[in-house]
């Protein structure tokens, strides 16, 4: 009898002590209250992949910072850290954020906790974003969103060259 219960006891650490799945396309946003949010960075989308505990992905952090890979990732049970750098400069440089988060079950707590960029949106803050994982459909649906986005300054700034146009220069 006791042995059964060593084996019982075992099995159920076991399975608590099971990472969580992070790997797929997770959609986050601001969840804190209205008009308190870094001004460029209303929602985030994350196109994660594991490698043990390593994290690996592509990131879309709002208008601003925008596309950044992913970096410095790890995955411990049901928390995930990792930073992405922006590559849309501007006036305060191109930013790299910090974001630590944990899930349960279908549900992703993200806190983006430092903007490494002297006067970025953020900078010293902490704020928190939730959500969840996409389906494959809504994963595509969210990253031509984030994709049509950012195509918006080529159309708000008309003298831009096109694409043809650029590859003539």
């Amino acid at each position: 009898m006791r042995s059964i219960w060593i084996t019982i006891l075992l099995t159920a650490t076991s399975l608590a002590a099971a990472p969580a799945d992070f790997a797929g396309t997770w959609k986050v946003r601001y969840a804190g209250p209205p008009m308190t949010s870094p001004k460029t960075i209303g929602s985030m989308i994350f196109a994660i992949t594991i490698d043990g505990d390593h994290v690996r992905g592509m990131a879309h952090i709002g208008s601003w910072p925008g596309v950044a890979p992913i970096a410095d990732g790890k995955v411990e049970g049901d928390r995930i850290s990792f930073t992405a750098r922006g590559y849309l400069s501007s006036a305060t440089g191109s930013p790299t954020c910090l974001l630590e988060g944990t899930t349960s079950g279908s549900d992703l707590v993200i806190h983006l906790s430092q903007i490494k960029s002297i006067g970025g949106p953020g900078a010293g803050g902490m704020y928190e974003y939730r959500g969840g994982k996409l389906d494959d459909a809504a994963a595509k649906a969210a990253k031509i969103e984030a994709l049509t986005f950012l195509s918006r300054p080529r159309r708000a700034y008309p003298e831009f060259p096109s694409a043809n146009e650029a590859d003539q220069i």
